[in-house]
């Protein structure tokens, strides 16, 4: 195999990461002053201002929901690409026809999706 003298290599990179972070973590455990006076550090926020709220409330899950439903619509998107590439090249009309047949399900499929997000509120704020 070509890359059998690049095991090598890897192997001591990997070896030599590992004892710079331990070094690193020594020094670091050794070096960091224990006691700090600085007692604002040590609160919910340290930007400086005092906490407008409990840190221990629910978050609201609507932009969360909203964050998937971006990532669902989004990778439908990317799967358009090879997809456009791939049916103009197609030659044979059969082919072109059942790809076509099988894109509209898969839209169908989103859409249907889409319209039970919407009749179930998810999007309502």
């Amino acid at each position: 195999m070509i890359y059998s003298n690049y095991n090598i290599i890897l192997f001591i990179a990997i070896l030599y990461m590992f004892i710079i972070s331990l070094i690193l973590l020594i020094l670091g455990f050794f070096l960091v002053p224990r006691n700090s006076f600085y007692i604002e550090k040590y609160s919910t926020y340290e930007c400086g201002f005092d906490p407008f709220s409990s840190p221990r409330e629910n978050a609201n899950v609507q932009f969360y929901l909203v964050s998937v439903i971006f990532l669902i619509f989004d990778v439908e998107i990317i799967f358009f690409y090879p997809l456009v590439y791939c049916f103009v090249d197609l030659e044979d009309a059969c082919v072109r026809a059942e790809v076509y047949h099988e894109v509209m399900l898969f839209l169908l499929i989103l859409t249907l999706g889409f319209i039970y997000e919407l009749e179930s509120g998810v999007l309502d704020w």
